[in-house]
């Protein structure tokens, strides 16, 4: 790519790279130069405006976030025209959004100039809800960086799968059930010396230990039983040991 200031009539083909405004004209970021743009910036008064111009082999952003995008999506994921470098894509039906995490690392691994986000694995989504975005930080890149991104995802990245409400309810209880078991986790670790834990592994955690034994400083009668409560609970349910 090659950046510059130029003429209007010698900005033919460019794109503007900010936001220009002369008078009632305004001229956005992202632009391209073309008769009409040339006619208007003449009439407003402008000698020279700041473009950037793709070199042999280059693609533009949006042309670039578009293919990777269109890549990515698989079943039940549409696809918003790109804009700004940006492509947006959204759930077509209610359901549970899938995603191959290894193709999203390896998209992401390509090049700092190629960008893409997504929710959370296995989130119960709504139709129209955007569930991920392919965003390219520079104005273009070069087109085989744009072919190894395509490639990298190896297929579908992203599926929404159509989902009985008992589907939906039960992955939502998984992930109510994981997030208080980490509440209970952190809140555990945050008063283990006080209550004789040594480390931090809640199967090396014997809640039947006597309280004589437990601490010499003291703790709440309310808040040990809650403990130990927790602790038996995490065990009852046969959860790996926290490091």
């Amino acid at each position: 790519m090659k950046f510059g200031p130029a003429s209007p009539a010698d900005a033919i083909g460019g794109v503007t790279v900010h936001t220009l405004r002369q008078g009632s004209l305004v001229l956005k970021k992202g632009t391209t130069i073309g008769p009409a743009e040339v006619e208007s910036l003449t009439k407003a008064g402008v000698n020279d405006v700041v473009v950037v111009r793709l070199e042999p082999g280059d693609v533009s952003e949006d042309a670039a976030a578009a293919s990777i995008a269109q890549a990515v999506a698989g079943e039940g994921i549409d696809v918003d025209r790109a804009f700004t470098g940006r492509a947006n894509l959204f759930a077509a039906h209610a359901g549970v959004l899938v995603i191959d995490r290894a193709a999203v690392d390896r998209i992401n691994s390509v090049d700092e100039a190629i960008t893409f986000a997504t929710l959370a694995a296995f989130k119960p989504v709504v139709e129209g809800e955007m569930v991920a975005t392919v965003k390219l930080i520079p104005f273009g890149v070069e087109a085989r960086l744009r072919d190894a991104a395509v490639a990298a995802t190896a297929g579908a990245a992203l599926r929404d799968r159509l989902a009985k409400p008992r589907d939906v309810l039960r992955v939502q209880d998984s992930m109510r059930r994981r997030q208080r078991r980490n509440s209970i986790i952190h809140l555990l670790l945050s008063v283990a010396p006080q209550i004789g834990i040594g480390h931090a592994r809640l199967n090396h955690y014997d809640p039947d230990t006597p309280r004589s034994k437990l601490h010499p400083q003291g703790i709440s009668h309310g808040l040990e039983r809650e403990l130990r409560s927790a602790v038996r609970a995490e065990q009852r349910r046969g959860d790996p040991t926290v490091d």
